[in-house]
């Protein structure tokens, strides 16, 4: 898959990265799934908030979202995304671009191709934003103003 991908070999080689986790690490992600209802919906509290003040911006677009969903990030549309996200991480925010692909087109599967504009566009403009559960008022708002910004610059 990495040679597909034109990707490196994974820097994972030594079977001691592949080992059981220890008991420390076992209690912290014990303590963390008593957790996990309040924390997802953290993420779902900011992911609405910047659905809401993000979804009329000039300049991306905030793709369609249905009840249910816990935004473990905050996808937006840019046409220009290596420059917006650079943009936003001048800004204090931190994004990613993520590791979408368009599979209708990858040469990993040749059976499939078809012609997906919606997908090619998606996979080259996709920058996602932080949504985790420990981003507080503040930080929502630095996202908005950010993202704000960024487009109009």
């Amino acid at each position: 898959v990495h040679k597909v991908m034109s990707e490196p070999d994974s820097p994972l080689t030594d079977v001691e990265a592949y080992r059981a986790p220890s008991g420390a690490m076992a209690a912290v992600g014990m303590a963390q799934l008593k957790r996990y209802v309040e924390l997802n919906r953290a993420r779902e509290r900011n992911g609405w908030e910047l659905y809401d003040r993000l979804r009329g911006v000039d300049g991306i677009t905030v793709p369609l979202s249905r009840d249910g969903n816990i935004f473990l990030s905050f996808p937006v549309f840019h046409p220009r995304r290596k420059a917006f996200a650079a943009a936003l991480r001048r800004r204090g925010v931190d994004t990613d671009l993520g590791f979408m692909c368009d599979c209708a087109s990858h040469p990993m599967f040749p059976g499939a191709a078809a012609d997906c504009p919606e997908s090619r566009r998606a996979a080259g403009e996709i920058v996602h934003l932080p949504v985790h559960p420990y981003l507080g008022r503040r930080g929502r708002d630095r996202i908005v103003e950010a993202v704000t910004e960024a487009v109009n610059a």
